[in-house]
């Protein structure tokens, strides 16, 4: 059984607490590194409220399963937006530098 961010903040009315948006990034992190480790090929998703996942474990996992392109439209790069095919790893690296 999982809930997605957007479900759990729904169901809540209000946003999280500071030190809880920090546990989240936390494990948010350790997730992303983990999956990452496994299978960066696995790392095609887009994080959304819908797409992050809260187990009851405490563990945070992602899927695209459930989420829609409208949910996701306002967490999309612009390029990605644009159609700019991104053809080397220097390329993606220009996406994600400050």
């Amino acid at each position: 059984m999982h809930v997605s961010l957007a479900e759990a903040l729904e169901v809540r009315g209000g946003p999280l607490q500071e030190e809880e948006v920090w546990a989240l990034l936390s494990q948010s992190a350790e997730s992303l590194q983990e999956l990452f480790n496994k299978d960066p090929a696995a790392m095609g998703f887009i994080i959304s409220p819908w797409s992050l996942l809260l187990l009851p474990s405490g563990n945070i996992s992602f899927t695209d399963e459930y989420v829609t392109q409208q949910d996701l439209r306002a967490f999309t790069a612009p390029e990605v937006l644009e159609g700019i095919s991104l053809n080397s790893v220097s390329d993606a690296e220009k996406v994600y530098t400050p």
